[in-house]
Formats: structure tokens, C-alpha cells, sequence
């Protein structure tokens, strides 16, 4: 009888240990991994170089972006340079996802110039995997004023520091 005992003990330990055990497989509220949800914002005046070093930061995101605009049949690319357009560097650009009837109406006016694109940006690589990210759902275009600021007109009026000696 005594052994019997120990055995419906032994058999009892098990089981609530085993019950224990699997208790902890349940996920409690506080186990669980929470799914963080990225709210999508508006970042005015990113460049794409910040774009092109971390999209997973900016998925989602409308922004408004500065660059040379070029549109053609399966290239429509915002570059970081004039030059790397020119030498058909695409990693520094990101596609522009124009839609047909736009196209139409954007080429003549903005083909070929630096523009400041608004679209919400994704990672994905555009374009057949070309490009470094991609602009899509364009709302808005705009030109860049050309050349750097000028620096102010001389005066006539020049004051010297320190003035010259005058010799008398």
C-alpha cells in the first residue's frame, strides 16, 4: 500500500509539473510580442541620400524630396545629382512612380530639371529592382530655383580693417 501511495504521488508530481510546464506555453498578455504600428508622417525637405541609407525609417512616409528629375519609358528617376543621371548611376536615385496621363503632363515641364518631388516613399527597389527606394502616389512637383544664392552686390563704400596709413 505504501508503494502505491508513492506512485499516485510520483504520478501527481508529474502531472502538476507537467500542467505547469505547459502553462507557461500559453501566452499571458504580457508575453505576447507587441506589434508596433507605424503611423505614417510628413518629413519635408529629406534628401535622398538619407532616404537611400535607411528606407526602413522612412516606409510609409509622405515626404518631399529634392533631386534631378528624369522621366523616360521605364526610368522615371529622381537622381541626387545632374551627374549621376549622366552616368547612369542609379543606386543614388529613387524611382518616381508616375502614372500614364501624368507623364504627359509633367515631361515638358519637368523633365531634365531639379525638382522637389511630394509622394509617400516605400523601399521597395522600383523600376525592375534598379533603384534604391521609390516615390509613389505623387501629389505634388515643384521646380528648384536654379544656381546657388549669390552673394550680395559690393558697395562702393568699402570700410578696410585695419585703415590704410595715410602718409603725410
Amino acid at each position: 500500500m505504501k508503494v502505491t501511495n508513492l506512485m499516485v504521488l510520483s504520478l501527481l508530481s508529474l502531472l502538476i509539473g507537467s500542467c505547469h510546464n505547459n502553462s507557461k506555453n500559453v501566452s499571458s498578455p504580457s508575453d505576447t510580442v507587441k506589434k508596433v504600428v507605424k503611423t505614417p508622417r510628413f518629413i519635408r525637405g529629406i534628401s535622398i541620400v538619407a532616404l537611400i541609407a535607411n528606407p526602413e525609417k522612412y516606409e510609409g512616409d509622405t515626404v518631399m524630396v529634392a533631386g534631378f528629375l528624369n522621366l523616360e519609358f521605364e526610368g522615371n528617376a529622381l537622381y541626387i545629382h545632374k551627374d549621376d543621371y549622366e552616368h547612369r548611376i542609379f543606386k543614388n536615385s529613387i524611382w518616381v512612380d508616375v502614372d500614364r496621363d501624368s507623364l504627359k503632363s509633367y515631361f515638358n515641364k519637368y523633365n531634365q530639371k531639379y525638382v522637389m518631388v511630394q509622394g509617400v516613399f516605400y523601399r521597395d527597389q522600383g523600376g525592375f529592382g534598379s533603384f534604391s527606394g521609390s516615390v509613389k502616389t505623387i501629389s505634388n512637383i515643384y521646380i528648384q530655383p536654379s544656381g546657388a544664392p549669390r552673394p550680395p552686390k559690393e558697395k562702393k563704400d568699402k570700410v578696410f580693417f585695419p585703415p590704410p596709413s595715410r602718409k603725410h
